[in-house]
């Protein structure tokens, strides 16, 4: 689980692409957009979770 915080929102049709800062690294989050209530504001903190062994940099 890493810490961050939410620094921006691009609401994308069904999905929502979220800007975080994490363990110093600032990272693209995809989430699925199905109502209202998933939209996270800018300064909300976060807990991610993932696969370390499955990030891979996009250029």
């Amino acid at each position: 689980v890493l810490p961050a915080v939410i620094r921006q929102h691009q609401l994308l049709g069904n999905i929502i692409r979220y800007q975080v800062d994490a363990g110093g690294a600032t990272l693209q989050v995809d989430r699925l957009n199905r109502h209202a209530a998933d939209l996270l504001p800018a300064g909300a903190p976060v807990r991610l979770r993932f696969d370390r062994d499955n990030l891979r940099e996009v250029r």
